[in-house]
């Protein structure tokens, strides 16, 4: 799997006390324009799988290259306190944090999960998109994140 190229993206959720869970993932796939769907892989050793099972909802916050430094603590279970320190974090109405600075954050309540192996896979609907701005994207390829060559 090494060798499968993959836009990185941090998931988040939160639970039921509004504190937030995060994680890198690349595992991440839209479904379906109609209706507009997407998918997360998350391992169910993850801290993020509690409260991705309890809350159903989640935020695919898409990575620009300059964020490659947040990869980092949503990589290492040390760095779990390190998380949601970086001033870019806002919560959107319903208390889901994003990214500001991402190319752009999905919001997504889920609609259905699989147990696969050591994953569950969670479909979920798109209940709104933020926008963020369009530069470089962060790639994962072969354990290390790249830049694009245009």
């Amino acid at each position: 799997m090494r060798g499968f190229a993959s836009s990185v993206t941090i998931v988040t959720s939160v639970d039921e006390l509004g504190h937030p869970s995060g994680m890198a993932a690349t595992a991440v796939i839209p479904v379906s324009m109609d209706p507009p769907s997407m998918l997360v892989a998350v391992n169910q050793s993850a801290s993020l799988f509690p409260v991705l099972e309890r809350s159903q909802r989640f935020c695919v916050n898409i990575l620009p290259l300059s964020q490659q430094h947040i990869v980092k603590a949503f990589s290492s279970s040390d760095m779990r306190n390190q998380r949601f320190l970086a001033d870019e974090w806002q919560r959107t109405p319903d208390g889901l944090l994003y990214l500001a600075s991402a190319h752009g954050s999905v919001i997504c309540v889920c609609e259905k999960s699989v147990l696969y192996g050591t994953h569950s896979l969670y479909v979920g609907r798109v209940t709104s998109v933020i926008a963020g701005s369009l530069s470089d994207p962060l790639v994962w390829f072969n354990g290390a994140a790249l830049a694009l060559q245009s």
